[in-house]
């Protein structure tokens, strides 16, 4: 047995003995007598191996090398373990002890984990890259409580030699930077693990031109599992971060594949069936990380939950990871994957996604629910708890609000029996930022006020329980302010209640002042949102600026704060007319899209020499744009999560030297590749010589559309060609129809137009409804998904 043992502690009187507060609260604590200790000059401290103490009682459970005892008696500390880990976390015991009151108490604590896996899978791919002071950091903090385990969702965030292009300008990890984390995280006895996107969620990588033959068509987030070289290509990236990282587990994705069989692979899927076909990709990838050394490999299970076929037949070697979002209280198919042979690890989520403050109300229902699922069948194969973090849509809220979420969970998987929340967030309030005892009504107060703010928007614009639909907080930060009606007043009041709440608090708090700082500024972006006002918004920019800083790498903040600079911009203007886009969203009549080409011609007068002269285009899915038959260049897009895919779905050209004095042809010809409602959007700007005055282009119904005929020429590109027999092409209406709010850009100065998070949503939220709900229900819904998705959206004034 192992010990560490503080020796020549100096006794004090007797004090009134309080129960500590312990984070996570240990098994047994045995209070000895009202005696207290501290440390002096003259106290020791020595590591040994000793026989087990008669005078100790043995350790909860001695195969457990995570299981310790800490007695504090005449004068002298000892911590008692059968492994290093066991003694490493009753030394952080002893450190919470001292920092309650600075003492240490005469008593005796028997402990061990409830869980083998405890920890957090954190998105760093969509939004803040950590900085490696940062996560060592938060390293720091999850060993504190006791977590053992942190697993980084890369997607396009590796740095690998041998693709260059991807992640570059993003901050993505190297290397080195991955190792000295690593072994950062060794020394707490934290397992740093990878989890890589090796099927769906790829688009960050397949949004690059070089690597979009890899997808299962252009602006897909799935692979092409039909393509020989995307194999080569996920070992490229699984060999090395198995290199890179020390340790024998790989998380390998594969979740929300929607696209699989929607275009390359459709003849897979005829010939071996979805279910088969989708095996036998999962197994292709298992081999490939077992190849790797890896031993134990991790995938998502959404995939599996409606699809009995692949249940059946997945290799039982591989660790399911079972997510749910929700904060019910049953979770049966924790018990299907457990009977079908599986192990499992199931991960709640913090929901920081699209909101100003992480959902802590729903959240901490949803963590703690679903770990205390998952103790009852801990004995059966559920390994533990992974709680998920995403950072989707541009992420506003901020890096270090994650903090509160990761220690609940190593608070409630530690110690699941008795785990009361309400107990829970007083004494995070006490120990992790040091407030005294008499406070923590006022911080409860705050924190439940700021945990439940986003209510205050979602709630207004969607009046149904809908898991699967983000509340989007971002949608109303940067609507037009002018244009905006202030529906947000109670949202306002709880953003100035909060902060009054906080200025109170703010002398008291000893620890983790700098964190602390962060909820302040969720309180002052529902203040904002409330309030509506120039000076504030420019405060928050600033503001939001230095928070991320603190803790993330530069790429991805000058995007946002692009974002705030228009926002600004916009309170200056002393009149709107209608800043929206003025071109419609068109498309061939019809209600459903079979996988073939759309063709869409105007025929425009210019009436002279053109100066300059540039077309923006947005698409659902992939446009190819021509002018006089010159191909200008395309846009492939669908509803994304990620980052550079919202960047690139708006693409602009300069097309001064293809259009002539008199009549021009612009043509586009359009694919949508999910089986919905396709759109193309088309502006452009022309300024000619001597001529101040701005010609616009712009998609309408003015425009003609193709959808029977498939040209293998280029005849219908030609300004001769004769379209007499295309129809009239239909249209949705202008911005903020159909996809949302998209502001009018100066395209001749260089600025192109920015669109919504929830761009492309209504085909996104079809095929997630097919793959969580089945086919059937799903048919019933359709009719009502435009509505439900409209409701998204800030009203129109």
């Amino acid at each position: 047995m192992k010990a560490v043992i503080i020796d020549k502690l100096k006794g004090l009187d007797d004090c009134l003995f309080t129960e500590p507060v312990l984070i996570p609260k240990p098994k047994e604590v045995h209070k000895l007598s009202n005696h207290a200790y501290s440390l002096t000059p003259e106290s020791t401290i020595s590591h040994v191996n000793i026989e087990e103490s008669n005078d100790l009682e043995g350790l909860l459970d001695a195969d457990n090398e995570e299981a310790y005892n800490l007695e504090v008696k005449d004068e002298r500390v000892r911590i008692y373990s059968n492994h290093e880990k066991g003694l490493y976390y009753g030394m952080q015991t002893l450190i919470q002890l001292m920092k309650n009151t600075r003492l240490i108490p005469e008593i005796r604590i028997r402990d061990a984990p409830d869980f083998k896996v405890r920890g957090v899978a954190q998105d760093i791919s969509r939004g803040q890259v950590f900085t490696i002071e940062n996560a060592k950091r938060y390293i720091k903090v999850l060993s504190h409580y006791k977590m053992n385990t942190y697993c980084l969702y890369l997607e396009d965030m590796f740095a690998h030699p041998k693709h260059p292009l991807i992640g570059s300008n993003r901050g993505a990890l190297t290397v080195e930077e991955v190792k000295e984390l690593d072994e950062y995280a060794r020394k707490h006895y934290i397992e740093l693990i990878p989890i890589f996107e090796c099927f769906g969620h790829a688009d960050n990588i397949l949004t690059h031109k070089e690597y979009a033959h890899l997808g299962e068509f252009p602006g897909a987030q799935c692979f092409d599992a039909s393509n020989p070289e995307y194999y080569s290509f996920i070992n490229d990236y699984i060999s090395l971060l198995s290199e890179t990282f020390s340790t024998d587990c790989f998380h390998i994705g594969c979740d929300e594949s929607f696209d699989f069989g929607r275009l390359r692979t459709r003849g897979l899927v005829k010939e071996k069936g979805r279910s088969t076909a989708l095996t036998e990709v999962y197994e292709r990838i298992y081999e490939i990380t077992k190849r790797n050394g890896n031993k134990h490999i991790i995938m998502y299970d959404d995939v599996l939950r409606l699809d009995k076929g692949i249940q059946r037949k997945l290799n039982k070697d591989i660790i399911l990871m079972y997510w749910n979002y929700a904060s019910k209280k049953r979770h049966p198919s924790l018990k299907k994957y457990l009977n079908a042979g599986f192990k499992v690890i199931v991960s709640p989520s913090m929901l920081n996604l699209q909101r100003n403050f992480p959902d802590n109300k729903n959240s901490s229902s949803n963590i703690i629910n679903f770990v205390k699922t998952a103790y009852d069948y801990r004995d059966r194969g559920c390994l533990g708890v992974l709680t998920s973090t995403w950072q989707g849509q541009r992420f506003h809220s901020l890096r270090e609000n994650e903090v509160f979420g990761a220690v609940l969970t190593a608070g409630v998987s530690w110690s699941t029996k008795g785990f009361d929340y309400e107990t829970f967030k007083q004494d995070y309030g006490h120990l992790f930022y040091g407030i005294k005892k008499e406070k923590l009504k006022s911080f409860n107060e705050l924190f439940t006020l700021l945990s439940s703010s986003a209510s205050k928007y979602y709630l207004k614009f969607l009046n149904i329980p809908l898991t699967t639909i983000h509340p989007p907080f971002g949608t109303y930060m940067f609507k037009h302010p002018l244009i905006r009606k202030n529906d947000f007043e109670e949202l306002g009041d709880l953003g100035v209640k909060c902060l009054r709440l906080y200025d109170e608090l703010k002398p008291g708090v000893l620890f983790e002042r700098e964190n602390f700082e962060c909820m302040e500024f969720g309180a002052e972006l529902a203040k904002y949102l409330g309030n509506n006002k120039k000076e504030d918004a420019s405060y928050i920019r600033d503001r939001y600026e230095e928070l991320w800083l603190r803790a993330a790498k530069r790429p991805g903040l000058d995007e946002i704060l692009k974002r705030f600079d228009t926002l600004i911009r916009q309170y200056d203007e002393e009149a709107v007319k209608d800043p929206y886009l003025p071109s419609e969203w068109i498309w061939a009549r019809e209600k459903t899209c079979p996988v073939k080409p759309r063709y869409f011609r105007k025929v425009i007068e210019i009436d002279g020499p053109v100066k300059k002269a540039v077309i923006q285009g947005v698409a659902c899915n992939q446009m190819n744009v021509y002018v006089n038959n010159h191909y200008v260049g395309d846009v492939f897009s669908r509803f994304s999560l990620s980052v550079l895919p919202v960047k690139n779905r708006v693409k602009a050209w300069d097309v001064t030297r293809y259009l002539n004095e008199g009549k021009n042809v612009i043509a586009i010809k359009a694919f949508n590749y999910e089986g919905f409602k396709g759109a193309v959007n088309l502006y452009g700007q022309i300024q000619l010589s001597g001529d101040s005055l701005i010609k616009e282009i712009k998609t309408d119904r003015t425009w003609v559309t193709q959808k029977k005929m498939i040209y293998n020429s280029d005849d219908w590109r030609q300004l001769s060609f004769n379209d007499d027999d295309w129809r009239t092409a239909r249209s949705y209406g202008r911005p903020p129809e159909y996809n949302g709010d998209i502001y009018t850009p100066d395209l001749l100065s260089g600025e192109v137009s920015d669109t919504q998070d929830y761009f492309g949503v209504q085909g996104h939220f079809y095929h997630l409804l097919r793959n969580t709900a089945g086919s059937f229900l799903t048919r019933l819904i359709k009719p009502f998904i435009p509505k439900i998705i409209k409701s998204l959206k800030p009203r129109i004034n």
